[in-house]
């Protein structure tokens, strides 16, 4: 259960600090500490811990507000959420993440498949209209690849699900041929990706994967 309190500015949140001293955080970095070479990545529990350490590299950083981000787009189908003040996804989402039954792998996955397709933006390999729409990409990524219903949260399938997300996006190549097939979907379901409010919508949502089932 989250322990943030709610805030309407969205990009200083200090109240994060409280959420650092809950036992699943700390599980969460331990569990992102046994990741490796190119699946790497640094959860940030605390603002800033990583601010001294040469040996991280600052783009492979998951700060709390990104995993919230990602994990509310992947794993409870509402990217349209991202776009509110942050303290409001805190109140909307707050019995629903960070719970202790959940396994880490989830919000891993969540947060690699972010990381990845920021990597795309980065170097191009993607078209940069999409970053309107990157959490809705998010969404749309777990059907894509596995084309079935997600097991329950605290489910033990729910790791092998991962896994299978995880091989997908195990290096750039593979993660830009998945949301190149992604970002057609898009395309074709008419949704206007130049007008910003569209993606604040849960209709939009429901649009997409429509456009997925047609795909």
């Amino acid at each position: 259960m989250l322990l943030v309190q709610p805030t309407n500015n969205q990009t200083q949140v200090k109240p994060e600090e409280l959420e650092a001293l809950s036992d699943f955080q700390k599980s969460l970095e331990l569990y992102y500490q046994t990741t490796k070479d190119d699946l790497q990545l640094f959860y940030e529990r605390r603002s800033k811990q990583f601010s001294n350490n040469p040996s991280v590299i600052k783009t492979r950083i998951v700060t709390i507000p990104i995993q919230i981000k990602s994990f509310a787009a992947m794993f409870i189908g509402e990217p349209h959420l991202v776009s509110r003040f942050y303290g409001r996804i805190i109140k909307y989402l707050g019995e629903k993440i960070f719970l202790a039954d959940h396994k880490p792998i989830i919000y891993y996955t969540t947060a690699l498949a972010y990381f990845r397709l920021d990597q795309l933006f980065k170097y191009k390999d993607l078209d940069p209209k999409y970053k309107k729409c990157r959490y809705h990409l998010l969404m749309i990524l777990p059907y894509v690849i596995k084309n079935i219903s997600k097991p329950p949260l605290n489910s033990g399938k729910i790791e092998d699900y991962c896994n299978t997300i995880i091989n997908e996006l195990k290096t750039t190549t593979s993660s830009m041929e998945l949301f190149k097939k992604i970002t057609k979907i898009v395309d074709k379901s008419g949704v206007d990706i130049d007008n910003r409010d569209t993606f604040k919508l849960q209709s939009t949502n429901d649009t997409l994967l429509k456009s997925f089932l047609k795909h």
